[in-house]
């Protein structure tokens, strides 16, 4: 089990807590959907690590007008909390 599928069982539990705000439980579950489907950007040298991962051909996002660096890459945020 992955961090994300870790966090996505701990915020279930929470979720059958009734005493736990709503709101606070939707910010929650947003916040886990943007980790599913968000990216986050990784400079180099860091983006080197995820070089060399199946993935990254397909996932990885090249910073092509190089605003952050050279070898900056937008990383899926759930493949970076696989680290």
């Amino acid at each position: 089990m992955n961090k994300l599928e870790k966090a996505k069982e701990v915020i279930e539990n929470l979720s059958n807590m009734e005493d736990l705000d709503k709101d606070i439980r939707n910010l929650v579950h947003s916040t886990l959907r943007c980790a599913e489907e968000g990216y986050i950007l990784i400079q180099w040298p860091e983006s080197q690590n995820f070089m060399d991962k199946s993935w990254f051909k397909n996932e990885a996002i090249l910073d092509v007008e190089a605003k952050f660096g050279s070898s900056a890459y937008f990383i899926p945020i759930k493949r970076y909390l696989e680290e």
